[in-house]
This record gives structure tokens, sequence and C-alpha cells, in this order.
């Protein structure tokens, strides 16, 4: 086997926040902002390149004794988090975007009815850096977020995967209708291939920035064309990349290779768009971010501006916090979470896990956790997001940092949580 050109891109600090960790600094000097620029072009330029490589289905490349070709769908979405274990994900090979899409929903539900859920909890997102002001803020955020999770065992617990298995519902009824491309077959068809894990590990340059080569593709597929036009996540997959000079810079990389091409694709703002929701779409379903909801909330509000204007579906009025309300209250839905709670963790088990938990961190943690996990019970649409996390931190800052303690008259109320918790 022959050794990759370069060195890898992760040997140097691809940062996507400000905040300085504590304790030693990372090995490698920044990236800076026109380096990544650079990288982002070229990723746009390779991406268009894979665009003409076309397929007549959607599945992973295998080779045979007669050559390659398209068979079962081997990508992160259909095998990864030990969903290679579920017999009943559809794996393919599909012949439309619909099918690909919907397997990736309804995988997202077995998922969640048949194995961990680790730190996915659909009504916490994590913390991230880039929610804070300083590196303190985000670390308070992420012990308040554990210490709510750590409540009644909330990640693996029948509830937490009821909200995956509505969710894998809308975004087979109301998100996918609107990110297929329903003209894709007629005007441009096939799929082409796809690298799913672009990645500062995978990615080998030059001393000038230049991409020499792009390794790791065990899991390549082909794809929907759109999934192309999806700008990769760096230094991981997980990253979704928002700045705005880097999309541009992946979007003018694209456009730039399309009018060297001897075969030019118009591409429409919509498909842009397409592409965004995809980006959305597949972090959510991978199970492979960090902010699930928040993936979800913008997915939904992406699938929203799609519709026309007197097509008014379900998340167009009420929001999406009330439309899995909603959606709970079906008798089938009813039914799901009843034998979802069936196989919920004897209460006995949970409880010494708590106790083993905040004796490490302290009865004062421990009350306020408590607090929020009842504000989060008494309101159906509660999200404990970063608003929640800095209205906490406020309300302990305005009472001087007074120790929180189970009915203590300097505690933080109930009812202050469910005054601040912001949204729903």
């Amino acid at each position: 086997m022959s050794k990759a050109p370069g060195e890898p891109l992760s040997k140097y600090n691809w940062q996507t926040h400000p905040h300085e960790q504590p304790g030693p600094r990372r090995a490698g000097r920044p990236v800076t902002d026109e380096e990544k620029v650079k990288i982002m072009h070229q990723l746009g330029c390779f991406a268009r390149q894979l665009f003409d490589l076309r397929f007549a289905t959607i599945g992973s490349l295998l080779e045979g004794d007669e050559g390659y070709y398209v068979d079962e769908c081997l990508s992160p979405g259909h095998i990864f988090e030990d969903r290679g274990t579920i017999e009943d994900i559809e794996r393919g090979p599909f012949h439309s975007e619909s099918e690909y899409f919907v397997s990736l929903a309804a995988a997202l539900r077995l998922h969640a009815e048949q194995l961990p859920m680790g730190y996915h909890v659909l009504r916490a997102p994590l913390p991230v850096p880039q929610e804070y002001s300083d590196f303190a803020e985000y670390h308070a955020a992420t012990d308040r977020w554990n210490d709510f999770v750590t409540i009644g065992g909330l990640a693996e617990s029948s509830a937490n995967r009821f909200q995956y298995c509505l969710a894998s519902e809308l975004l087979q009824d109301t998100v996918i209708p609107n990110m297929i491309n329903p003209s894709a077959c007629s005007s441009d068809p096939g799929f082409p291939l796809y690298h799913h894990d672009i990645s500062t590990q995978n990615l080998f340059i030059d001393d000038d920035m230049n991409i020499t080569c792009i390794i790791d593709w065990a899991f390549c597929s082909t794809v929907p064309p759109a999934q192309l036009l999806s700008t990769p996540g760096l230094p991981h997959p997980r990253d979704l990349v928002l700045d705005e000079p880097l999309t541009n810079a992946f979007r003018t990389g694209f456009e730039a290779q399309n009018e060297r091409s001897s075969r030019k694709h118009a591409l429409s703002p919509d498909e842009w768009k397409r592409g965004q929701m995809i980006s959305r779409f597949m972090r959510l379903v991978n199970q492979d971010a960090l902010q699930d909801y928040h993936h979800f909330q913008a997915l939904c509000l992406l699938a929203q501006a799609r519709r026309d204007e007197d097509d008014q579906g379900e998340l167009d009025e009420r929001g999406l916090a009330t439309a899995l309300v909603t959606r709970a209250a079906s008798p089938n839905a009813v039914a799901l979470a009843d034998e979802l709670a069936a196989d919920d963790q004897p209460e006995s088990d949970i409880r010494e896990r708590e106790k083993r938990y905040f004796d490490v961190c302290g009865a004062p943690r421990r009350a306020l956790a408590q607090k929020v996990a009842l504000a989060s019970s008494m309101n159906p649409r509660f999200v404990a997001d970063a608003r929640l996390w800095r209205c906490m931190a406020k309300v302990l800052e305005d009472r001087g940092g007074v120790e929180l303690k189970s009915g203590a008259p300097g505690g933080v109320s109930t009812a202050e949580v469910v005054a601040r918790e912001g949204p729903g």
C-alpha cells in the first residue's frame, strides 16, 4: 500500500471557536481564515468532480469479479452505532431519493427503539462552546446538562426514545417530501459517489495547504446529487459549517469546477437549499451531532420555506415543539409510548446511578437538577438548551452564588426555572 502524499490536515489546529481551554495547548499551529477558505474552495472543486460520476442506484460501491457494482448501502446512517445489527433497516440498493431518505429516517426510529442513546437527548441538546462567552461558562453549562440528564436516566429513558420516534415520523411526513427533487430522474439521471467522512484526519495537504489526497473511502456510497452540495463539516463531519466565507468558498469552488467541465450543470438556488437541508438531515439521522433538536428545528424551517405559501403544514403555525406534542397524543403514539415504557430500566437501578453521580457532584447540584427535571415534566414543550443554562447562571449570580439545598430559602424555585426556561 502506497503512502499518502503530504501530511494530514489534523496536524494543524482547525479552530471552530475562540475559547481557550485550560491545560496544555493543542499541538499544531492554527489554520488561518485564508487557509480555511482555500481548503473549502478545493473541496468544492472535488465535490463537482464527483458530481459527474453517476450510478443507476443508491448504495455502496463494491468490487466483484466483473468489476465494480452498487449493492446495499453501508453508509454511516445504515450501519454505524451498531445499526448494522438491526436487520429491519432497509439498506437498498435504492432506486430513488425518497427511498434512501425514508430508510435513514426509519433507521433513526429503530435505533431509538433498540440501541443505546448515548448522549443524545432530543429535548436537551448538548452545550457547545460557540454558545458561550468563555470556556468557564461553557464548562458550567455542560455540568448542568450532565446533572439534568442524570435525573431519571433521561438519555436511555422511554420518554427520550419516544421523542426520537416522533421525530422520525415528522421527518418522513413533513421534511423528506420537501427535501427530494421530484424531477431528478428526468433532468439528470443517476446518483454520484460521495465520501461520508471528510475530516481533517482524512484530508492530506502540502505546505501550501493544497489538498494532495483524500483517504478512507471504506464507507463511500452513491447518494442523491444534492448531498454533494452540502458544505463538508470540519474538523469533524459532525461540525456544521455556517461561516459565510467558508460556505461561499465551497460553493464557488464547485461552480468554478463546473465552468471548467465539459458537462456543465445549471444549479438553481433551490438545489443549494436542498443541500443545506440534507446537511442537517444527515447529522440528525446519523446521530453524529451534538445538538439534534436544533438540526431538527432548522430542517423543519427549511422545509417550510420550500412549501408553497398556501400549503400550510403542521409545523408552520404551531412550531416544532407543539407538533411533537400533537403527535404524541395520537392513539398509535400512545401505544408506542406504553410499549417503550415497558422496557425502561428498574427505578432502583436509576436511583442508584443518580446517587453515585451526585455523591461526587454534591447535593446542591442535585437539588437544582431536580427542579429543572420537575419544570420539564410540567411543560411538554420544554427544551433544555443554552437559553436555559444561561438563565440559570444568571439566577445563581443574582442570588450571590448561594449554595443550593433542597428546600433551602436560597435555592432556585421551580417557578423561576419554568419562567426562565425559554423555548416552548
